[in-house]
This record gives C-alpha cells, structure tokens and sequence, in this order.
C-alpha cells in the first residue's frame, strides 16, 4: 500500500486508563486537536464499540481495534496505544467475552473502501510475535511508527 498511517504525534505510550471509555476521552481529543477526525469522531467510535466490539486476544498481548465509519475521519491514520495496565473490551467474534487489551489501535481511515485491507494487515501484524514482543519493550516514537508502517506496508 506504501502509504503512511502511523504518525509519531499519535503514538501514546504506557498510558493508564479505568476504561475504554476514559482511553477515548483522553486520546480523541488528541485527535481533534491534530485535524485528524471532525467532531463526530469520539461518540460514533464508542458506539460502534457497544455494536461491533473490537477485542482480540492475540499473542504475547491482547489488543483492541477501535474505529468508526470514513464520515468521521478527516485524514487517514492508526493511533497506537500501549498501555500500562490492561484495558477491558468485548471479544470482537465472541459477544460477552472480555479482552484485556494491552495495545490499542485507534483507526481512523478517510477511504471507506480501504477500511478492510487495513484492518486485514492488522491483523496479520498481530501474528507477528516478535514485532508483538519489541512493542512491550521500545520507547523511541520515531522506531515504532517506522517499525508499524514498514509491517503494515508489508
């Protein structure tokens, strides 16, 4: 795809929230502020997340992909989480099972068309164990938006 969805400015690390909610609260604003999402952004991907859940449990770590229709979204990016503690969200294929979701990808993609090629290439990320593991452990924002868009780019 060649394109760059993860940007520095949207990398968060070891972040500690209560709730999925509060991570939303905290990080959507963000997001705002930047002109990367228009106004609606923040309550339709919490609803969203109520109807379509977005909780994997992958390996090393649990991750969760929250994200809402092109409508909402200004310019295409992956927002990554990592957090301090675990964070709840429902199982994305298994209604009323919890994830406790380590990493977070917010997506927000403009082209509705692409959504699914991204959320495909995610989810081949996740598989990447060793990718997984050095996620747990970098600290410099630059190598991970190069380590993220190099994967997602395949």
């Amino acid at each position: 795809m060649g394109k760059t969805l993860f940007f520095e400015e949207l990398i968060f690390l070891d972040e500690q929230f209560k709730t999925s909610d509060e991570l939303f609260a905290s990080i959507c604003p963000k997001l705002l502020a930047g002109g990367w999402v228009k106004e609606s952004f923040q309550e339709a991907v919490i609803a969203r997340e109520k109807v379509f859940s977005t909780g994997l449990q992958t390996e090393p770590v649990a991750v969760a992909i929250p994200h809402t229709g092109a409508e909402h979204v200004k310019k295409s990016f992956i927002a990554f989480i990592r957090l301090r503690n675990e964070v709840v969200f429902e199982h994305m294929g298994i209604p009323g099972q919890e994830v406790l979701a380590k990493f977070v990808f917010i997506l927000g993609i403009a082209e509705q068309k692409k959504q699914v090629v991204i959320l495909s290439n995610m989810i081949a990320t996740f598989a990447d164990l060793e990718l997984m593991d050095s996620l747990l452990e970098m600290m410099n924002k630059k190598d991970i938006q190069l380590r993220l868009n190099a994967q997602i780019n395949g």
